[in-house]
């Protein structure tokens, strides 16, 4: 399974008080049937055409390695702001990515 790596980096809020947000992260190899869960997430993604500009929603932030490198995209709910590559449909990855047992 060389290459199914998973890693994230999220911002969370404490559990215990005093409550304050801080990062977690880390990585694994994740399993098949959480690799094709993923594949199908990733294939309804597009870059978009259209010209959103949105002030509501958390930035998402997707990063994609492959051999031939690292590839960013983020949620075109903020295309608008044309400073990086915006796909649609990002949601639906990070709800499989969500799911994903952390270690």
């Amino acid at each position: 399974m060389a290459g199914k790596n998973f890693a994230y980096k999220e911002c969370l809020l404490s559990e215990t008080a005093p409550r304050v947000y801080g990062w977690k992260q880390g990585q694994r190899v994740i399993g098949d049937q959480e690799y094709s869960m993923l594949t199908v997430a990733l294939g309804k993604t597009i870059v978009t055409k259209r010209n959103v500009c949105g002030a509501d929603k958390a930035v998402q932030t997707l990063k994609v390695s492959t051999p031939a490198g690292v590839a960013e995209y983020v949620d075109s709910f903020y295309s608008c702001q044309a400073k990086a590559v915006y796909i649609d449909n990002i949601d639906g990855v990070f709800e499989v990515l969500r799911n994903f047992p952390k270690p």
